[in-house]
């Protein structure tokens, strides 16, 4: 019986897991964002976590900007540009990643989302992708597709096991 029911529950918290996951339609800004919520740790304090956040930045999104465009000195929030090769590595998508950390928890938020092709040197917003033939399909998902895993990755660095660390 309890196998049944934490089977329930690992079922409910993999599907919440995967709906924060996707591009949205933000009804105000009318743009696309990707959102989510990272639960860490309780022991991890908002310092902790942001200075994890920052470190995952540097390491994960290579932009000719330096990345990080607002450092909040009391560890609130950050807010990053980034772009990264979409699966096939014909474009750059580019993107602004707002983090913002309380005690315990983290929410990233991906916007501003645009893509470029590797032979043009303009820069495409992501609601310009009509979705009406299978390469305009297939763009829209490998977007989406690789914001959800930065996501991951994210989620993946504030998870880990601090005694797991390169604590050397």
């Amino acid at each position: 019986m309890m196998r049944i029911i934490f089977s329930i529950l690992l079922a409910l918290l993999s599907i919440s897991n995967i709906q924060s996951q996707s591009l949205e339609l933000d009804a105000t800004t009318n743009m696309y964002v990707m959102k989510g919520i990272i639960q860490c740790d309780s022991s991890f304090n908002r310092k902790a976590l942001y200075e994890l956040s920052k470190e995952w930045i540097v390491k994960n999104l290579k932009s000719s900007d330096n990345n990080i465009n607002l450092d909040d000195k009391e560890f609130k929030q950050m807010t990053a540009t980034g772009n990264v090769e979409g699966k096939d590595m014909n474009y750059t998508i580019n993107f602004k990643l707002t983090i913002d950390v309380k005690d315990g928890k983290v929410r990233y938020t991906f916007e501003n989302i645009s893509y470029a092709s590797k032979n043009s040197k303009f820069n495409f917003p992501i609601e310009k992708i009509q979705r009406k033939n299978k390469l305009q399909i297939k763009t829209f998902e490998d977007v989406e597709q690789t914001l959800a895993t930065l996501a991951k990755s994210l989620n993946a660095s504030l998870l880990q096991d601090p005694k797991k660390r390169d604590n050397w």
